[in-house]
């Protein structure tokens, strides 16, 4: 036992006899970055429909701000946790300063204790979820306070000014993968496991949602095509209830529904039926699907009545695009946002494509069962008749309103 102390006495020793002096010890730790964050809610006068968050890192040499485009149809507490997310990316010692009380005091005091029940109380589950894994992945301390000083508000409300005159372009949305399936647990521990909280977590997994599996699929390619052509990030039952708007007519709701369940009795509902394949098909050969019914087939006077309706777009907004469409945004059609424009104006978008749809699938059922063609000539004009007389004088007496409201005013007051 002598002799292996003596051995470990001699080893330190010669690695204090290494060591030099004069040499500083080098803090391995990072640096302390200040990150302050806010939230701007949506506001109507404005004609901003979406929450527009920002973030701004100050270390010793760095001053940066980004800003970010949250989508309406989430909640204040969602929103601010998916700023709390893309603050935590930052690498390294983070102090995060906030006017956000109650998302910091849940976040510091109550996040641990939820977790434990599964979050039960919250009704955005994913985004706590998805918060408490980037606090764990996060290299470094992390540390959550209130803004106290005056420094902090002063720098706070330069975020808010820089924030209403700016335009945010980067989008965040809460990404389902972004937890691992190791470490995305369900369910609650059984110290904390109550009878009252398991009856809530059993009406909750049993909880249905509309549809079968083909239709939620169809669901999930529409929310994926929202995304990818307007920006916008929504749940399963927005796009159902937002279908259901008082804009779109009863006639066109049912036929989206039909369209989301794959119910419509036509070129693929044919095939499965014996002795009646060949109605599945066209008469230019090819399957008779909602695409080629609606965007393609020329007899049908798809494309006339769309580029129709694009020219016409063009003249009456030429400062906003038409959104070229396709059979998934149809089937979120009370879902479309035309990227910043005012609210007003995608209820005119919306409304021209009900008008539209509707007239191509009667021009088809007219041909296919009481074989009534229609010319291109008959098409337009029955495009511009709807127009004129639903659409134009309602949407442009509301431009006009926004133009110059106290002249109308007056008018009226005349009249």
């Amino acid at each position: 036992m002598d002799h292996t102390k003596d051995i470990k006495t001699r080893r330190k020793k010669r690695i204090k006899t290494t060591e030099d002096p004069n040499q500083k010890k080098v803090d391995k730790s990072h640096k302390k970055t200040n990150v302050y964050y806010t939230i701007l809610e949506p506001e109507t006068e404005n004609n901003r429909s979406w929450y527009i968050g920002a973030i701004r890192t100050i270390a010793d040499e760095t001053d940066k701000t980004k800003t970010y485009r949250i989508n309406s149809n989430l909640s204040k507490e969602t929103a601010d946790i998916l700023v709390m997310i893309e603050a935590l990316k930052i690498k390294g010692n983070i102090h995060i300063k906030t006017n956000r009380i109650e998302t910091m005091k849940d976040i510091k005091l109550n996040i641990k204790r939820w977790e434990k029940e599964d979050f039960l109380q919250k009704e955005d589950r994913e985004a706590w979820r998805a918060i408490t894994y980037q606090l764990r992945l996060h290299e470094g301390k992390t540390k959550i306070s209130k803004i106290e000083t005056e420094e902090e508000i002063d720098i706070i409300k330069g975020i808010t000014e820089t924030l209403g005159n700016s335009r945010p372009a980067e989008s965040v949305w809460l990404n389902k993968e972004e937890i691992p399936k190791p470490f995305k647990l369900e369910g609650s521990e059984l110290a904390e496991l109550t009878q009252k909280k398991a009856y809530k977590m059993i009406l909750r997994q049993c909880e249905r949602q509309p549809g079968n599996d083909p239709t939620k699929r169809r669901i999930e390619k529409t929310k994926e095509e929202l995304l990818r052509k307007t920006g916008t990030c929504i749940t399963r039952n927005d796009i159902w209830i937002n279908n259901g708007k008082r804009i779109i007519p009863p006639k066109v709701n049912d036929f989206l529904w039909k369209l989301c369940h794959d119910r419509h009795k036509i070129g693929p509902w044919f095939l499965k039926i014996k002795g009646w394949e060949n109605r599945a098909h066209c008469k230019c050969g090819k399957l008779e699907t909602m695409n080629h019914i609606i965007m393609e087939y020329l007899l049908n006077q798809g494309p006339t009545i769309w580029n129709y309706m694009k020219s016409k777009w063009k003249q009456t907004f030429p400062k906003t695009q038409w959104l070229q469409l396709t059979i998934e945004l149809i089937r979120g059609l009370g879902s479309i946002q035309l990227g910043k424009s005012p609210r007003w104006m995608n209820k005119a978008y919306i409304e021209r494509v009900t008008k539209a749809i509707w007239l191509i699938w009667t021009i088809r059922n007219n041909r296919t069962f009481n074989k009534r063609e229609m010319s291109m000539e008959l098409a337009t004009k029955m495009i511009e008749r709807t127009l004129q007389v639903k659409i134009e004088t309602k949407w442009i007496y509301i431009t006009n309103i926004k133009d110059t409201s106290h002249k109308v005013k007056e008018t009226l007051k005349k009249k």
